[in-house]
């Protein structure tokens, strides 16, 4: 037994592999809160397989309307990505990671010529 469907699976045809194993297997398939679906019948399979359908066609128009979301953001030049940690001399630490070396950062922050106050300038 199992308390919601839509916890199950991420999709139909993962749905349908499951209960497919659990069937070999001899186990029927029922849903706590909706006792329309139970796979010991033709009717609880094909209400499963109607909800499992409108599941996955919701599940696609909200990744449609993402994906809007943030091709409008790129348009509009929105940032992504990581965004950059404490800039020494203009660069960000990644940048100066690749160009001088960890021990280099390391001794600048240590000797004070670089710290807080040039990250916050830079």
């Amino acid at each position: 037994m199992r308390a919601r469907v839509d916890r199950l699976a991420r999709s139909t045809s993962d749905l349908y592999r499951i209960v497919s194993e659990l069937t070999r297997r001899g186990v029927e398939f029922k849903v706590l809160d909706d006792p329309s679906i139970d796979t010991s019948s033709r009717t609880g399979k094909l209400v499963m397989g109607i909800l499992a359908l409108i599941a996955e066609f919701e599940n696609d128009i909200r990744r449609e309307g993402q994906q809007d979301g943030i091709n409008k953001a790129k348009a509009a030049g929105v940032p992504f990505g990581p965004k950059p940690i404490l800039k020494p001399f203009g660069k960000t630490v990644r940048q100066s990671r690749k160009s001088c070396g960890v021990q280099s950062l390391a001794s600048q922050y240590l000797s004070g010529t670089w710290g807080a106050t040039q990250a916050a300038a830079g």
